[in-house]
């Protein structure tokens, strides 16, 4: 007998990944149409949303991070091993 547990992502990363695509997307049209029209607002609009996925990366991460199960410190023999326990507990 098995247990069952489901291994699909949460909505909210779901979310993230699709508007890094998105972002991604209007990134390369802005930055190929920029460069072909000499376009200094498109360039710098699209260096700017380089920053907004850079932005979503590291939210990504912190999502990643906060739905994965507590594990610090379980190894440690150091004194913050003991502080990691019990953030986890």
């Amino acid at each position: 007998m098995g247990h069952h547990h489901d291994h699909e992502k949460p909505a909210s990363l779901k979310n993230l990944i699709f508007a890094m695509v998105i972002n991604g997307g209007i990134v390369a049209f802005e930055m190929v149409f920029g460069l072909l029209i000499q376009s200094m607002a498109l360039i710098s609009d699209a260096v700017h949303n380089l920053s907004d996925i850079a932005a979503m990366i590291f939210s990504y991460w912190a999502e990643k991070v906060a739905h994965h199960p507590c594990q610090y410190g379980e190894n440690l023999r150091l004194p913050q091993g003991r502080v990691y326990r019990r953030l986890c507990q």
